[in-house]
């Protein structure tokens, strides 16, 4: 859709508010320990979501989520992101801000797709 390529990327924000959403919703204890640190979906989920997560994950995998991609919609990047952040919720709460974030950048583990 042409208007995730527009200026300020209104598509974006718009997924990256929902993914807020459902991480309160489906990872309630992961959204407070992230509210508690300042941590807000922008900082992390942005590059996975403007990538279609080329970004983290291996050829093999990107294929996968690209194909459930084309058949669901955005609903897929919302349910990896999930996926990601429900596999590494564990360490993620023990963890503060300054190794939280770079940990969101490189932690995708590709066994939770």
């Amino acid at each position: 859709r042409a208007s995730s390529f527009v200026p300020d990327l209104p598509r974006l924000a718009i997924a990256l508010y929902q993914f807020e959403k459902l991480l309160s919703l489906y990872l309630p204890d992961l959204a407070n320990h992230f509210d508690t640190l300042g941590i807000r979906p922008n900082m992390y989920a942005s590059e996975w979501f403007m990538t279609l997560f080329c970004y983290c994950f291996p050829l093999n995998t990107v294929e996968k989520i690209w194909d459930m991609f084309f058949v669901d919609g955005w609903h897929t990047i919302h349910v990896v992101g999930l996926a990601i952040l429900h596999r590494a919720q564990g360490n993620l709460l023990k963890l503060e801000f300054d190794t939280c974030v770079p940990y969101l950048k490189r932690y995708p583990d590709v066994s939770c797709i």
